[in-house]
């Protein structure tokens, strides 16, 4: 039972988040007003061109950081204890179950008001999940 607390916990917390970040609550246009407000307190002078793309940034980079750490923490539950530096074998599974929370998440979305679900997205989400298992490859290879 400890094992499933220190290592599977965190992933089911993280995963909760993603989901929770995925209501209604955080749509779009929330998050453009903010963006719009910090980009306008520290520029007043911000073009509506300047505010989009900077929002369409954020929202991206959000998709690539959540799956990045999802992912890794899912290499760490795979791994557990275990001396070995990095597997194959627990990449292949982290990518495999980001990609399936992904695309859940993005189905969850069009349940939502003001959202929608984008495959685009979870192509930012995996491609967060595999820059993760990369860097975990960079750092453990011998």
């Amino acid at each position: 039972m400890e094992r499933i607390i220190r290592f599977w916990l965190p992933v089911l917390v993280w995963a909760a988040v993603i989901f929770a970040l995925s209501t209604s609550a955080l749509h779009g246009g929330f998050t453009h007003r903010l963006v719009r407000s910090l980009l306008q307190f520290f520029f007043s002078d911000v073009s509506s061109a300047a505010i989009a793309l900077v929002h369409g940034i954020v929202r991206k980079a959000a998709h690539l950081a959540e799956y990045f750490l999802l992912s890794f923490l899912l290499w760490r539950a795979l791994r557990q204890d275990d001396p070995a530096a990095w597997k194959k074998s627990w990449a292949a599974s982290a990518l495999f179950l980001s990609l399936l929370l992904a695309g859940a998440d993005e189905w969850l979305q069009t349940t939502q008001l003001g959202r929608t679900g984008s495959i685009l997205d979870v192509g930012f989400d995996v491609s967060g999940a595999a820059l993760a298992q990369l860097w975990l490859w960079w750092r453990h290879r011998p």
